[in-house]
């Protein structure tokens, strides 16, 4: 197991070893239609709002969900390996575009008990909140050590297999675009920031990447085909945030377009920064290798700084990934050929079978 795998199988096994009061009845919601589309896998990303654990470090996981009209099952991927294999699976009603999750479970000694709900937003993200309790097992672990936290939410739903890497360091002007509220003086402001992008290479969680961002805010997102979704919760000017929908679009080392949120007590104000956003690395000595393939086959390369890039290709479709220059390997199943890429170029490669 690699180092990035063995971080996840982390995140995502302590993730539920915290919690809610089981003391409550679940409820199905019978009213309004459900309106919210969750059917298929999502990566959730937390932020401890209260805690009464030793730990204050958010958290990362992924969950499965099979909806069936209003009601649905929330598998988790407890181990990180994208099996599924040890059925943990929550009850969960949706309700207009609100899902809530009820459940408890035995895993590694303990008893966790978990209380999610979730907002959709736009397609593909969601926000929200998470109750979680943790009681020790008698007999199986330290029956002081059980403990509860209340951590902020984002959703994102991992799509089709990305056409490009966002990996990288990125210098980013952030323009306060429109604001309500207290913040409105910040209207027509520009912050010049640096992102540091970390896409995922894992095809289990393809597309997936986070954004730490050095005005200590943390951003989820996934590239989708083309499109790149962005949501996230964090903390500034004394208010609690939280990204409601995205429009950024990237080209080679190039990304522009808006990040929108609400804000406030009740999240009654809204705001939306205009980013522009450049990708030094690589100006000047990188290449784009444009990939296309007539059937479904996953496709690994390694670049000339050892960097890795996991893409799952399906037939007919056409996959771009921004590497520097020099000699790059690529691996499909047992082939392997290497490819000398010059700098400021863009290469075409069709595989073969």
């Amino acid at each position: 197991m690699t180092a990035t795998q063995t971080a996840w199988v982390c995140a995502a096994s302590v993730l539920f070893l915290a919690g809610c009061d089981m003391s409550k009845t679940f409820t199905p919601i019978e009213s309004p239609e459900p309106a919210l589309a969750a059917n298929g896998t999502w990566m959730l990303q937390t932020r401890i709002l209260e805690s009464a654990c030793e730990s204050t470090e958010g958290k990362n996981m992924v969950i499965s969900v099979v909806q069936n009209g209003g009601s649905a099952q929330i598998f988790l991927d407890a181990d990180g390996d994208g099996s599924f294999a040890e059925l943990i699976q929550l009850p969960a009603s949706i309700s207009g575009s609100r899902l809530r999750a009820l459940g408890q479970y035995e895993n590694g000694g303990w008893m966790h008990h978990v209380d999610l709900t979730l907002e959709g937003i736009v397609w593909g993200s969601m926000t929200g909140r998470l109750e979680l309790e943790t009681t020790p097992i008698a007999g199986q672990a330290d029956p002081m050590s059980g403990c509860v936290t209340s951590e902020a939410v984002t959703a994102i739903k991992i799509g089709n297999p990305p056409q490009f890497d966002l990996s990288g360091g990125w210098d980013v002007a952030q323009t306060t675009a429109f604001a309500t509220g207290p913040l409105q003086a910040l209207t027509g402001s520009t912050t010049d920031l640096g992102w540091k992008i970390r896409q995922d290479s894992d095809p289990f969680l393809r597309g997936v990447f986070t954004i730490g961002s050095s005005d200590d805010r943390e951003y989820l997102g996934v590239v989708n085909d083309s499109q790149i979704i962005v949501g996230g919760t964090f903390t500034a000017y004394g208010y609690d945030f939280h990204v409601t929908y995205s429009t950024l679009n990237a080209h080679d080392d190039d990304m522009s377009g808006q990040l929108l949120a609400k804000y406030g007590p009740n999240k009654e104000f809204e705001i939306g920064w205009n980013i522009v956003a450049h990708r030094p690395y690589g100006v000047g000595n990188g290449s784009t290798l444009q990939l296309s393939s007539s059937t479904d086959q996953s496709v690994t390369l390694v670049d000339s700084r050892g960097g890795v890039h996991s893409l799952q290709l399906h037939a007919g479709d056409e996959a771009r990934v921004r590497v520097p220059a020099g000699l790059t390997r690529l691996m499909s199943g047992s082939k392997q050929e290497t490819l000398l890429l010059e700098p400021q170029t863009r290469a075409a490669l069709s595989l073969q079978p």
